[in-house]
């Protein structure tokens, strides 16, 4: 259940249509009561629920087409981070200070 609570609140966080306070009430709903708070906002809002996932990937798509995210990285080391965030330059800096 906490799985679907947690994607139902990153719905709510990247609908464009709701109001900020109109998601600060979905989200305090569906933290105070998860089973009745997801289950009226699947209810009232469904719908919309796969728009936003299709606009998402949609957006990541479009950052891959920019090349500002990368799929895959040959370059950097196996730590989970895009090749452009991985630099030694600043750490070998640092250790020539000392």
């Amino acid at each position: 259940m906490d799985l679907v609570a947690v994607s139902v609140i990153l719905d709510v966080y990247r609908s464009p249509d709701l109001a900020p306070a109109a998601k600060a009430g979905w989200i305090f709903v569906i933290v105070r009561i998860p089973l009745l708070g997801v289950m009226i906002y699947v209810i009232a809002r469904g719908d919309k629920m796969s728009e936003h996932e299709i606009g998402g990937e949609r957006w990541l798509e479009d950052l891959r087409d920019r090349g500002v995210l990368r799929t895959k990285s040959s370059s950097a080391p196996a730590t989970g981070l895009p090749a452009g965030l991985w630099r030694h330059e600043p750490m070998t800096s640092l250790r020539s200070r000392t």
